[in-house]
């Protein structure tokens, strides 16, 4: 008898850690891999910068977003995504300009995430933080930093480059002599852009290799009297970064006219250090 009631307490305590290993488990009862429609995941940046706004892509689809104020993202999988049109093993891709491309490797059927499959765990969360490595800095000089809306005269824009890591690739657009191509400014009040271009016939392409001397490019506009409205700007060198292992469609994916000088072109995330600039009169006031 006792041999009997022990066997039942052994029983009855695999019973127990089966159930709780199962509800831990990718796999529903009848066996199949859990699917949902949404994932999410946490990425850092490593020299502890803010990791917003960082371009998170689903390889071979439109499906994308962006992270938030803590690095945080959850990507959903709209329902015109098909099993046709999207179903196998995919790349999520995590892009910042000036970073180094990172990846995590997803699994999609019917439409749907398979969670426990890949780079993603039971909850269908990333197993691992994603860690994105700074490749260049971007440090813009503006003089003078500030000036009246009356302003009539020359405004002095440097950037300048420096690798981190390994040599880095820029690209100019409209570049004539060595300068910058082009320029916007941004209002960080409204969001409104203005550009300006010293040839706008220019069709040229320069290239820069990058290494761990800093490497500086300068543009000088001229301010004219009321065009831009008070209000505190970011001015925003024109110039792209190439990256050896950038997949087809990302940048496609971003908008249209990401490589054309414009709004557009501000939605290739990249992370840039200084061009404030402050226009006064009316409610703009020094920062």
């Amino acid at each position: 008898m006792m041999q009997v009631r022990s066997f039942g307490a052994v029983a009855a305590l695999l019973a127990a850690l089966l159930v709780q290993s199962c509800s831990k488990s990718p796999l529903s009862e009848d066996g199949i891999r859990v699917e949902s429609g949404e994932l999410q995941g946490r990425v850092q940046l490593s020299d502890g910068g803010n990791p917003a706004e960082v371009y998170v892509w689903l390889e071979g689809t439109t499906v994308a977003t962006r992270t938030g104020s803590t690095g945080e993202f959850t990507l959903q999988l709209p329902p015109a995504v098909t099993q046709t049109d999207a179903s196998g093993w995919h790349r999520l891709y995590f892009y910042l300009a000036n970073y180094k491309l990172a990846w995590a490797e997803v699994l999609v059927r019917n439409g749907r995430f398979v969670y426990g499959a890949g780079d993603l765990n039971a909850d269908g969360e990333l197993i691992n933080q994603v860690s994105l490595f700074k490749m260049l800095r971007i440090l813009t000089y503006v003089e003078p930093a500030v000036v009246p809306s009356q302003f009539d005269g020359p405004v002095h824009v440097q950037v300048s480059l420096q690798a981190t890591l390994d040599s880095v690739t820029v690209v100019y657009p409209k570049s004539v002599g060595g300068f910058l191509g082009a320029i916007l400014l941004r209002q960080r009040e409204s969001g409104q852009i203005f550009a300006d271009v010293p040839d706008v016939g220019a069709h040229t392409r320069d290239y820069d290799r990058i290494g761990p001397e800093v490497r500086s490019r300068r543009l000088v506009f001229n301010f004219t009297p009321n065009i831009v409205p008070p209000g505190h700007y970011e001015i925003i060198p024109y110039f792209f970064i190439e990256h050896a292992n950038m997949p087809d469609g990302l940048l496609a994916s971003l908008g249209e006219r990401v490589e054309e000088i414009g709004a557009d072109f501000l939605k290739i995330p990249a992370k840039r250090e200084g061009g404030q600039f402050v226009v006064t009169g009316g409610t703009a006031s020094l920062p």
